[in-house]
This record gives structure tokens, C-alpha cells and sequence, in this order.
């Protein structure tokens, strides 16, 4: 995370489900240094992060890729979105 608070982006991919902090409080940080990046959360509980519509619109996240997933549906995404 230091790096994208030194570096200017335009795209974040994130897991939902991490160690310390989920993909959303991840989200929630780098919105205050960019709102108008493109933001796709990866996960392997999908049924976890349908609940979570509302908050995925808060935080403006442009895709959910869901585990298992192809490296050429991660490439459609990032051009899509780059």
C-alpha cells in the first residue's frame, strides 16, 4: 500500500480476504488518495461479497473477479479498465 500512496495509478486489483485487512479497507485508504481509479476485488467467497453490493458501490469497484479465474479474464479486465 506504501507504494501506491508514493506512486500515482489508475487501477487496483485487491483481494477481498487478506491477512491483516480486508480488499475493502484496503479500498477505503487508496480512495482518499485517488477517487477515480478503477478498482477490481478478487475472491474466493464469492457468496461472501454478493452481500456486499451496497459497499461495493460505495467504494465504486469496477469488477469482482471470482476465484478460480483465467489470466486472459484478468488481462480482458485490465484493458478494460486501463
Amino acid at each position: 500500500m506504501r507504494f501506491c500512496e508514493e506512486e500515482p495509478f489508475d487501477l487496483v486489483i485487491v483481494d477481498f480476504v487478506l491477512a491483516e485487512m480486508t480488499g475493502f479497507e484496503i479500498l477505503e485508504h487508496l480512495r482518499q488518495k485517488n477517487k477515480k481509479a478503477h478498482a477490481i476485488i478478487i475472491t474466493g467467497f464469492p457468496e461472501l461479497i454478493r452481500d456486499e453490493s451496497q459497499r461495493l458501490q460505495e467504494l465504486d469497484v469496477d469488477a469482482v473477479l471470482e476465484k478460480p479465474f483465467s489470466f486472459e479474464k484478468v488481462d480482458e479486465l485490465v484493458e478494460k479498465y486501463n
